[in-house]
């Protein structure tokens, strides 16, 4: 299944994508009520079904999520900035104010110039667990989507602590939906892609990854329960702005594409910040 979120005449309800066929596909929408949890099995039947380019998607992400990244979880990109290869996973929260939805604007803060791309793979939690073996960890994934988890780079090397750079408003994006692991490829099959203004930016493979997803729950949920919803960011692989000796930080009007196979395409163009705008 492809889990999308809803909004416009349809806020706060969840709808089935399928994509592919004229027009590009369509999205059942799901009754009122219907939530993540009424989804691990068989799903209701849907009240109507819309063009999908009709629909409008919001960032699939619950209000009461928490948002975990991995930092360095490409031995590549980790090379590119000439750091050592971790041991264990290097984590940081992100907040749910920090991303937007597909096809949004992502916001170039008035504060810096320096917002880079970072493409990522996220798995959502579905199911509840404490303490959980890497062994067992397949069976707490809901599905996957793709998180653009942008940073704020001056401001994230304010200190040893990179939240200031990784929470700015509206800097990051997550979408378009949630892809059930049944339709995702294995994780070594992956392939991962930024374009900027249709220039490849970013590229890499699933086997480049450190610690898997499997691993990240496991440590993670040995200091916190996971819970349906939560989102766990795997990492970039190399390309960024940041690893360049002349970067090309997003700008003004810039489109960006981020593509991860079995999910598709995540699309959001750069809007800069005006001094005093209220979000």
């Amino acid at each position: 299944m492809k889990i999308a979120f809803l909004g416009g005449a349809f806020t706060g309800r969840m709808g089935l994508v399928e994509t592919g066929g004229e027009g590009g596909g369509t999205v059942a929408v799901l009754p009122e009520g219907v939530g993540l949890a009424d989804l691990s099995g068989a799903p209701p039947a849907p009240v109507t079904t819309l063009p999908l380019g009709e629909a409008v998607l919001e960032a699939p992400v619950l209000p009461d999520a928490r948002i975990i990244c991995v930092g360095l979880n490409f031995r590549s990109h980790a090379e590119e900035l000439g750091m050592a290869i971790p041991e264990r996973p290097s984590v940081f929260p992100r907040y749910s104010s920090s991303l937007v939805g597909p096809g949004r604007d992502v916001i170039l803060p008035a504060a810096s110039v320096q917002l880079d791309y970072e493409i990522e793979l996220a798995a959502v939690i579905g199911r509840h667990g404490r303490h959980i073996p890497a062994a067992e960890a397949a069976g707490h994934v809901l599905g996957y989507t793709c998180m653009a988890e942008n940073s704020v780079r001056d401001w994230q090397t304010h200190s040893r602590q990179v939240l200031p750079g990784k929470n700015f408003d509206g800097s990051g994006a997550i979408g378009p939906w949630i892809v059930t692991p049944d339709e995702m490829p294995p994780t070594a099959d992956l392939r991962f892609e930024t374009l900027v203004n249709g220039e490849g930016r970013q590229r890499g493979v699933g086997t480049d990854m450190i610690f898997s997803v499997e691993d990240c729950i496991a440590y993670l949920s040995t200091f916190m329960a996971l819970r349906p919803g939560d989102v766990i960011a795997l990492g970039t692989p190399p390309g960024v702005a940041f690893g360049k000796p002349d970067p090309q930080w997003l700008k003004d009007g810039d489109a960006v594409e981020m593509r991860i196979s079995g999910i598709g395409s995540l699309c959001n163009t750069v809007r800069a910040e005006q001094r005093g705008e209220k979000r």
